[in-house]
Order: structure tokens, then sequence, then C-alpha cells
């Protein structure tokens, strides 16, 4: 949990994420420096990263590998400013690459088209709750 120290996530935050998420207890460093390094990667900045984990605390669970298929999917689909849409919609991080593709599926089987979806993606941060 030292990297979320450092991070600028202060006991009081800390404790309520362990209350939200109690796995965050199991989790090692290096898990928790990995997932950060994730988001380092999207080009997010500390501010952007520590703001989507007091969010979203689940997060930290998440595998590697599951994070680069979703990140995958979304690029291949059109959308940019990856650290944008996540700091906006930290919970779009708890998603599957196979979720985002049903997603798309509903959303054209009632027409609309595949840059709306897109723009809807990208603009509705409440859009998780759809997916």
């Amino acid at each position: 949990m030292n990297y979320l120290i450092c991070l600028g996530i202060n006991l009081e935050e800390l404790k309520e994420m362990v209350n939200l998420n109690p796995m965050l207890e199991y989790l090692n460093d290096k898990e928790i420096n990995d997932n950060i390094l994730f988001l380092k990667s999207l080009k997010c900045s500390d501010t952007i990263i520590k703001n989507i984990i007091i969010c979203n605390p689940f997060y930290l669970n998440r595998s590697i590998s599951d994070l680069q298929k979703l990140v995958s999917k979304l690029i291949s689909i059109g959308l940019t400013n990856l650290n944008l849409l996540f700091d906006s919609n930290p919970y779009l991080l708890n998603k599957d690459a196979f979720e985002i593709d049903s997603f798309i599926k509903e959303k054209l089987k009632l027409g609309f088209n595949l840059e709306s979806i897109i723009d809807l993606i990208d603009s509705d941060p409440y859009i998780t709750q759809e997916i």
C-alpha cells in the first residue's frame, strides 16, 4: 500500500477504499504498482491515477492482461485519450472487452451507428451502468 500513499492517498481515503473493497488488504506492493504503471502507460498523471483509484478501488484487483484487452478494444473502436476517458469514467476499467462488444451489438440493434456509440462511451460517464 506504500505506492498508494506515495500517490497522495491519505489514511482516511485508504480506509474508505478498503471498506469498499476489502480485497485490497490482500494485494501486495507489486500488484498495486503494476496497476499504477499500467495507468501511467496510458499517460495518466498521478492526479488522474489517484482519482481513478479512490473512486474505483476495484481497479487494483484487475489483471493487467484483462486491462490490456479492454484498452485494445477501446482503441480498436476509435477511442483516444484513454487517460481522460478513464478519469471521467473510472468504472469503465472494471469492464472486459467482451462487454464492450456486447454493448456495441445491443446499440447497433437499436439503430445506433458505430460513431454515435463511440461518442456515447466517450461522453457519458454513466454508460458503464448499461455495459
